[in-house]
């Protein structure tokens, strides 16, 4: 079975930051996309969020960065 990739994100398989592999969407939403990867440094299964270009600007940086700080705490 293969998975929907999502427009304008990375695809199952890919390797985000020389160091995540993707195996599998965990979910989507307005900011970005969740990936469930394999980090091949320690060996561990994380999660590696992908935001939307739309909020990589640097005007709207700070704001994300609170949330993401905000999500990361409760994950």
């Amino acid at each position: 079975k293969t998975e929907p990739r999502t427009p304008g994100f990375p695809a199952i398989g890919d390797t985000v930051a020389d160091r995540f592999l993707l195996t599998r969407q965990a979910g989507a939403g307005g900011m970005g996309v969740v990936f469930a990867a394999q980090d091949l440094v320690s060996r561990e299964q994380v999660a590696v969020k992908v935001l939307a270009t739309k909020f990589t600007e640097d005007t709207d940086l700070p704001p994300i960065l609170y949330q993401l700080i905000r999500e990361s705490r409760l994950s």
